[in-house]
């Protein structure tokens, strides 16, 4: 029995010790998030979509090359013939009618228009009757062309292109946005943990103050109430420590999660100690904002979005025409091969339009509602171009004042531990009180924590900057290519 026992014990020890810790910078944090979290991947997926969106784009200025059909195309039925007195009769029919078409088409993006080259070959086949003829067209040239309308082809070729220059500015942003996000967690976790630190230890210290408390009452050196309050924070302190063991689990569940680390590896972070010296001047972040940010492409685009809009009211909602001409040459035989000879001209020529005589205001109506649109869309995009401007020069003046605070908020931190270090030395040989020494607690908590938020604020107004000027200021490069 004693020899299970100690098997039993023995394994559960070597599998306790057999846990390893990681430990991991925010360099290292950031970079897992970007490499294998979820977000990344969607962003990934993001980019690739908007890549393929652009080369669709491109197919439509590029020729066209289609091979159309109907093979075969097999009838065997009755059909209903009216005869001269009136009456109908019903014959029956059994044929077949293939056809092929093959087309080079290609559009103009100048006018909206279309221009093809095509050839065509039909057999009739008439079973009934044993006949058999070919018709087609060896060589033909036509235009589409519409007449005073929208035109679709133009601007899209105004408006795609920006929407993927937007997109390629858009992925190094989300991984800006990403180093955010797993800042912020990182962060979350080392505040957790540091606040599960500081409840173990005043529940330690507590017990140690608390166990000399008793020897000095039972002295009648201190009274009962003081004797009271250390057992009164001897529970609060064990409360403490449950609570900040609950929101430690969440942190770390929540970080695991995003960095999707599946591993059973303990974390430990390591807090960053290097903070860069170097200065942003806030009329360069602006400039590097609007020369690479994804957001001041999205306001051109919204804009040309607008014009558009009002484009297509108008060439929508008033006189339409289509221009619709072909040439060529095409001929009908008994067999395939005399299609190709003795071939005659072939000209088509049909103008079609459409004009609204009383339409009670509604095209009126649908122009100036876009031009309503436009303005309005103009005021806004200005106004959040400004308003842009000055979240990133607000963000540069509290990027600076993080920094220059962290050095302060450090030192308040070593002040106040010290502080406390001396507050405990003297409460235990009697020389401090215990509101003294619990004040001395609270602002030793207070400035580690002060310090933390500090470190975290500012980090995370560094990768906010990043991410909205797509500029590295460590380096002075921008962090995307656009060539």
């Amino acid at each position: 029995m004693r020899l299970l026992i100690w098997c039993w014990f023995t394994g559960l020890s070597s599998i306790t010790f057999a846990q390893v810790q990681s430990t991991m910078s925010l360099d290292m944090v950031i970079q897992m998030a970007i490499s294998q979290s979820a977000s990344s991947l969607q962003a990934k997926n993001l980019k690739e979509n908007k890549y393929w969106q652009w080369k669709s784009h491109q197919s439509n200025y590029k020729p066209q090359l289609t091979l159309s059909g109907a093979l075969p195309d097999f009838t065997r039925s009755f059909i209903p013939v009216s005869q001269p007195d009136g009456n109908i009769i019903f014959q029956p029919v059994n044929y077949n009618n293939s056809a092929l078409d093959l087309s080079l088409s290609q559009g103009i993006g100048l006018t909206g228009g279309e221009i093809f080259i095509n050839t065509t070959m039909q057999r009739f086949d008439d079973f009934e009757n044993d006949f058999t003829q070919f018709s087609g067209t060896p060589f033909a040239i036509g235009l589409m062309q519409p007449l005073f309308a929208y035109n679709e082809l133009s601007w899209n070729n105004k408006i795609e292109p920006l929407k993927f220059e937007q997109s390629l500015r858009s992925y190094p942003a989300d991984l800006e946005l990403i180093s955010f996000e797993a800042t912020r967690l990182f962060f979350n976790l080392q505040l957790a943990q540091t606040q599960l630190d500081i409840a173990q230890s005043n529940l330690s210290n507590t017990d140690t103050l608390l166990n000399i408390s008793k020897v000095r009452y039972d002295l009648g050196r201190i009274s009962e109430e003081t004797l009271l309050q250390l057992r009164l924070s001897r529970i609060n302190s064990s409360k403490a420590v449950s609570a900040a063991k609950v929101s430690h689990d969440i942190a770390s569940v929540q970080l695991r999660s995003y960095l999707n680390f599946r591993d059973t590896v303990a974390i430990n972070l390591k807090m960053p100690e290097f903070i860069p010296q170097f200065d942003i001047n806030p009329e360069q972040a602006i400039t590097q904002a609007l020369q690479h940010s994804p957001r001041e492409i999205d306001f051109r685009i919204r804009k040309l979005e607008a014009r558009r809009e009002l484009a297509e009211a108008k060439g929508t909602n008033g006189l339409s025409a289509n221009l619709f001409a072909t040439f060529g040459v095409a001929n009908a035989a008994t067999n395939a091969e005399s299609i190709y000879s003795n071939t005659q001209e072939s000209q088509t020529l049909r103008i079609g339009f459409s004009v609204p005589i009383l339409d009670w205001g509604r095209a009126a109506s649908k122009i100036k509602s876009a031009q309503a649109n436009q303005a309005l869309t103009d005021n806004v995009v200005e106004q959040e171009m400004v308003d842009f401007e000055q979240e990133i020069y607000a963000l540069v003046s509290r990027f600076q004042m993080l920094r220059d605070q962290i050095k302060d908020t450090r030192e308040a931190d070593e002040i106040a531990l010290k502080r406390y270090q001396i507050s405990k030395e003297r409460y235990i040989i009697g020389n401090y009180s215990l509101t003294e020494l619990n004040i001395a607690q609270a602002e030793k908590d207070t400035a580690r924590l002060d310090y933390l938020f500090s470190l975290r604020d500012f980090w995370l107004a560094y990768y906010e900057l990043r991410s909205l000027t797509l500029f590295d200021y460590a380096t002075e490069q921008t962090l995307i290519n656009l060539n």
